[in-house]
Formats: structure tokens, C-alpha cells, sequence
């Protein structure tokens, strides 16, 4: 198996006792030995963690049964990068794009504050719009795929939401610099002005697209 943008391996450790070899590829060295340290703890051998962005690939890795992206696919050269894991499966190998719910889609009230701040800090729009990722499979050698989407109940709190879009590429403490916590305060006070009891219903949504190389 091959976890392509593995991060700190939240989906690659899930498969421990599936594969014989299990390789995960992320360009952060930090999220990198987090992974490799969680995998040793647990003494799980046949889990290799490597430095390697995407677009690196096939990189001298092999041929795989199956390659994941969890939350990984938006940020890769998806039509170079899915030619490339193409060639890398075994016939009847597995493609599995994993998309984790976000807590700002949606129309809910706190949701646009949320949406409003992260505009008003750094500029940027969350939420897309992007091209469905099952399009470019779709235009892709694998030329079919199945999307399954699973729903549940969740509420969050202040500090779920402030510390999920700090995680993210568009709010990381990299991108906002000493403003960090000037944000984190902002965020929340804009967010409790809707909700002042600091519980914000959802419904979260997974999205997973699947494709298997004839």
C-alpha cells in the first residue's frame, strides 16, 4: 500500500495487519517522524515513511495494490499525479481519495462568520470552488469510479473549530505568523457572538472516491 500525503499516517496506520509493505509519502519531516514514531510504538514493521512530495513519484517505490490520499488529493498536480499512480498499481489495484468533513461548508449562521474571519485574516475563500475530484478520475486511464458519502451528528466547540483551521494549509501558524493567537481570539469571539454557549451543530460528511485499474 502506498499513502500519498500521509502526514502524521491517520489513514496509512489504520491498515496495520493488511499489507506486507505499507509506504507513506509526505513532504513535512516533522509530520513524517511523528508517523514513524507512532508505527515503531506499536511495533508495526512493514510501515516505511519517506520524504517525497507527489509529484516525485513513481520514485523507485514499486507497484502497489492499493494507493490512498487522505485529504491530500486538492494539493497535487492531480492530472500528472494520477497518470503517475496509474502506472504504479498492479492490475485490479485499488485507488481510494479520502475527503474528511470540514466544518465550513454549509449555510449554517457560524459557519459564514467562520468563512468571514478566515477571509478577513488571510485573503483567501474556503471552500473552492474546485473541480470535483471524480471528474479527473473520470478524464484519467482508470475512466470510471464510485463516490460514497457517509454522514453524523457532531457538534463542536470554540476550540475544535479554532484548532481544525489551524491544522489547515489556509490557517496554519506558518501563513499567519506573531497574528496567530490575535486570530484565534477573533475567531472565537466572532463565533460565540452567534452562539454564545460555544456549541456549533453540524452534520459531518466524508467523502470517498474509489477507482480500481482494470
Amino acid at each position: 500500500m502506498l499513502d500519498v500525503g500521509c502526514g502524521t499516517g491517520h489513514v496509512c496506520l489504520r491498515f496495520a495487519g493488511k499489507f506486507a509493505q505499507i509506504i507513506g509519502i509526505d513532504p513535512s519531516k516533522p509530520m513524517l517522524a511523528e508517523a514513524a514514531s507512532i508505527a515503531s510504538a506499536g511495533g508495526l514493521a512493514e510501515f516505511e515513511f519517506r520524504r517525497l512530495k507527489a509529484e516525485d513519484l513513481p520514485a523507485g517505490l514499486g507497484m502497489f495494490r492499493l494507493v490512498t490520499f487522505g485529504a491530500s488529493f486538492h494539493r497535487v498536480d492531480q492530472v500528472q499525479v494520477t497518470e503517475t499512480v496509474y502506472d504504479m498499481l498492479e492490475s485490479q489495484g485499488g485507488l481510494a481519495l479520502l475527503f474528511p468533513p470540514v466544518p465550513w461548508r454549509g449555510d449554517a449562521s457560524w459557519k459564514a462568520a467562520l468563512r468571514g474571519k478566515v477571509k478577513e485574516w488571510t485573503g483567501k475563500t474556503l471552500g473552492g470552488p474546485f473541480e470535483p475530484s471524480q471528474n479527473v478520475i473520470a478524464r484519467s486511464r482508470f475512466g470510471t469510479c464510485q463516490v460514497r458519502d457517509f454522514q453524523e451528528d457532531h457538534v463542536w466547540s470554540t476550540a475544535q473549530l479554532t484548532g481544525f483551521l489551524l491544522s489547515t494549509s489556509s490557517c496554519s501558524p506558518a501563513i499567519l505568523g506573531t497574528g496567530a493567537h490575535e486570530f484565534e481570539s477573533d475567531l472565537a469571539a466572532a463565533l460565540l457572538h452567534v452562539h454564545p454557549q460555544g456549541r456549533f451543530p453540524d452534520m459531518l460528511e466524508t467523502t470517498v472516491v474509489l477507482s480500481r485499474k482494470p
